[in-house]
């Protein structure tokens, strides 16, 4: 088992959702009620009786970035532009950053200073410059995205994600 580490420094979204409800449909026998069903069966197996259909509607969860899509096509469409980080901490609280390969302008440090060593100041002109920038890279999907949200914030930040 390995562990790995990813470390992002820069510009990120972070969007706050409002938790929705969660239907949880069980099949059950009157006289067997530990028995499991399928959601097609019609009649216990062990007695024959017709299956009653319990739809719990009690639950709530938070969506997660993928079920913010209206639809498949609009999830393939956008579903690589950003990156969901720290996703097992993420009740009503997601942190996206941008993707690597949709950049017209930087805003984070990944992979700046590579191929030398020292130290990088961190200016606040650097941090205005940066959310600028991610709201200009990924201006499309932030417009798709912010009223399906309760927030949506442009943030500058150090984010470390384990998985």
């Amino acid at each position: 088992m390995g562990l790995y580490i990813s470390i992002h420094i820069g510009a990120y979204l972070e969007l706050k959702t409002e938790p929705v409800i969660d239907e949880i449909t069980t099949i059950k026998c009157r006289e067997h009620p530990n028995e499991e069903y399928g959601i097609t069966d019609k009649y216990c197996a062990l007695c024959g009786a017709e299956l009653k259909t319990i739809v719990d509607k009690s639950t709530y969860i938070h969506p997660g970035y993928y079920q913010l899509f209206k639809d498949e096509m609009e999830e393939e469409k956008y579903e690589d532009a950003l990156q969901w980080m720290c996703i097992e901490e993420s009740e009503g609280t997601l942190l996206l950053i941008g993707s690597e390969e949709v950049l017209d302008s930087p805003d984070c440090l990944e992979g700046y200073g590579q191929n030398e060593s020292g130290d990088t100041e961190i200016t606040q002109e650097v941090v205005c410059q940066y959310k600028e920038n991610f709201k200009q890279n990924y201006e499309e999907i932030i417009t798709l995205l912010k009223p399906r949200v309760k927030s949506l914030k442009v943030k500058f930040g150090v984010i470390v994600d384990y998985s």
